[in-house]
């Protein structure tokens, strides 16, 4: 109930006819069930729904729009994500909305300073929701969430191996819940490209953080999709759920996926994926004792590595090859020519 005293008064009854636990149950949705309130009670207090619908009445067009859109944020936000979500007529001023929206607490102003992350509690989020389907704006901002999403975990593939890993690591952990819902309803729409791009994106954070369970979870349900014609998104999430077995150790599991995303990779002829389904194979060869294979494959890589400036695959091939000539030299190999920082786009390694 978020601990709003109105919607605890509502549901408070109800415990004559329902014990807490199954109480607890069905109040997800809450506002169906929170509807007849004491009669000597104003209107707005009768219902959960009309107490939030009384302070949604305040608003004018913009307010209204701006609170629906942000209605597709679950567990907070920051300021970027809700102009990335509310953007465009009659939403003109966003930070100026968000304002309106705390003064009528239909938005919790961030909880500590320094911080510019806002939250909406869920019962209101659920109303806002409802306003979202009822104005035909559903499907429209839901695209927008997950596309502001995608792009977050393409930004943090690569960073998460470079310096600012820690302070990446804890960005994500923030947006949990807006990357289950991007993810959510990318599966529940048909998105599956969608939603296996921004999954097999995020294999570092699912191992950096224990998340192992859950990131395998998606992997496992949206490869389980039948998308029609291959394409990159099935690739790297064929890899990134090979590299979750490996980490678990369930090479039985892995093993009947190393010919199909090899395949797949070298169909596509993108260097980066190919590299990363060999060293997967590696690495499962690895676990299974066949040390020659994964040594086979690990100097592919390494070649591969070298040859596209790629200096994080060529130290993580080389930390398994130790002591091999390959890597023994301690030469130093330039870079390539390429502008920018190299790609870092995610070998499974241990």
């Amino acid at each position: 109930m978020d601990g709003l005293p109105s919607a605890i008064e509502l549901a408070a009854p109800r415990l004559k006819l329902l014990p807490l636990e199954e109480l607890a149950q069905k109040l997800s949705p809450a506002l169906p069930l929170l509807d007849d309130g004491p009669v000597d009670h104003s209107a707005r207090q009768q219902t959960l729904r009309n107490a939030i619908g009384w302070r949604h009445r305040l608003l004018d067009a913009a307010d209204g729009a701006l609170f629906r859109r942000l209605g597709t944020l679950a567990g907070g936000f920051t300021l970027d994500a809700a102009e990335a979500m509310a953007s465009g007529a009659p939403v003109e001023d966003v930070l100026e909305g968000i304002s309106s929206l705390v003064e009528v607490s239909l938005l919790e102003r961030p909880a500590e300073a320094g911080q510019s992350r806002f939250s909406m509690l869920e019962t209101i989020r659920e109303y806002a929701l409802e306003q979202l389907h009822a104005a035909g704006e559903e499907r429209k901002t839901h695209r927008r969430h997950a596309d502001f999403y995608l792009n977050l975990v393409e930004q943090a593939e690569s960073e998460l191996a470079m310096a600012k890993q820690a302070e990446w690591l804890r960005r994500l952990e923030a947006e949990r819940a807006n990357l289950r819902a991007a993810l959510g309803w990318a599966q529940e729409e048909g998105e599956t490209d969608l939603g296996l791009l921004m999954a097999a994106r995020m294999w570092r954070f699912w191992q950096f953080r224990g998340h192992l369970d859950e990131g395998r979870r998606w992997l496992e349900d949206l490869l389980a999709i039948d998308s029609g014609a291959p394409s990159e998104a099935r690739v790297k999430g064929l890899i990134g759920l090979a590299g979750i077995w490996y980490w678990q150790g369930d090479l039985e599991a892995a093993a009947p996926l190393e010919r199909e995303f090899q395949a797949l990779a070298e169909e596509h002829q993108d260097p980066v994926a190919i590299g990363m389904s060999v060293m997967t194979s590696a690495m499962m060869r690895l676990m299974a004792g066949d040390l020659d294979g994964a040594r086979l494959h690990c100097e592919q890589v390494l070649e591969m590595s070298r040859a596209f400036g790629e200096r994080w695959y060529e130290g993580q091939t080389c930390g398994h090859l130790v002591p091999s000539p390959a890597c023994r030299s301690g030469t130093r190999r330039p870079r390539s020519n390429s502008s920018g920082p190299s790609r870092s786009h995610g070998m499974p390694a241990t």
